[in-house]
């Protein structure tokens, strides 16, 4: 395997196109032939050693001269070979920031290929839990959220169609990489495709504020009595403003919550799907474990 460090000294210069501007738009569509998903940008040491150890395939890279020995020292270190000829376009940090268009200190980037398009259907095979996201548009949160599904093994995360793009700059970035190795799919129709999901043998649990019963209570009451048929559960959450539709509140199982202080109003997104990934993988009451049906 092969890296080819290229020193470039013009922003204008045709190789370096994928950078311009950091358009993330455009880099959707760049490159249709090699790969149907497009492109998508990662940024920092962090994420790129991330996706290195996943084996993500990167289309080319980018970094400042002043970087260049620390990228050495991670291609180094990374357990998986990237592909032949990798070229690794070597800039000034002026040229830098002429090509992205602001000042990036991290001194770093790549374009990297997206990973193949998923349907909804085809993450519902596994036993972990997962994610179902209705218009969360802010990357920050999205990023966050990615994170968290990531860090407690759950299979993958549903995105309604209003909800951001994962492979943004900023949702890749702040996800520290696993926007690009969590299994994602948009799920539709919207939000009908919730009753699908319920049929497929899924408990979808909508979690509000006001929800009915906590989350540790209803899987406790559910093992208890014997009700609950599945351990393949799937959370729906939605943005912070207007919370989950009152439509996909009723195409799911049941309304949970995360009991919190009465000062307080809500907690952030992020925040209550960790709590939520959280309690759904703690291990199983016994009862969960070795029930039958009476």
């Amino acid at each position: 395997m092969r890296i080819e460090f290229v020193h470039v000294g013009s922003a204008d210069d045709p190789r370096l196109i994928d950078y311009l501007g950091l358009r993330d738009a455009h880099l959707r569509e760049q490159h249709l032939a090699e790969s149907p998903s497009g492109l998508f940008m990662a940024e920092g040491e962090t994420v790129i050693r991330h996706l290195l150890a996943h084996a993500r395939p990167f289309r080319s890279m980018l970094v400042a001269a002043n970087r260049v020995p620390a990228l050495e020292s991670l291609l180094r270190e990374t357990r998986h070979d990237p592909p032949d000829s990798l070229p690794v376009y070597v800039v000034e940090p002026c040229v830098l920031e002429r090509v992205t268009g602001f000042n990036l200190h991290r001194g770093l980037l790549a374009s990297a290929y997206r990973p193949p398009r998923r349907t909804w259907r085809d993450l519902t095979g596994s036993d972990r839990p997962l994610v179902i996201l209705e218009d969360l548009a802010n990357h920050d949160n999205l990023g966050g959220i990615f994170r968290s599904v990531s860090a407690f093994n759950a299979a993958g995360v549903l995105l309604s169609p209003r909800c951001a793009d994962p492979l943004y700059r900023k949702s890749v970035r702040v996800s520290v990489g696993a926007a690009a190795t969590v299994p994602f799919a948009r799920i539709e129709p919207w939000p009908r495709a919730l009753g699908e999901l319920r049929e497929l043998g899924w408990n979808v649990l909508a979690l509000a504020t006001d929800g009915a019963i906590a989350l540790s209570e209803w899987r406790t009451t559910m093992t208890s009595y014997n009700y609950l048929k599945t351990s393949r559960t799937a959370i729906v959450l939605g943005s912070e403003g207007p919370g989950l539709s009152a439509e996909a509140r009723a195409c799911s199982s049941e309304t949970v919550q995360i009991p919190i202080s009465p000062q307080s109003d809500s907690l952030n997104v992020v925040v209550a799907a960790s709590i939520a990934l959280w309690e759904l993988a703690k291990p199983r009451p016994r009862a969960e474990q070795h029930s039958s049906p009476h």
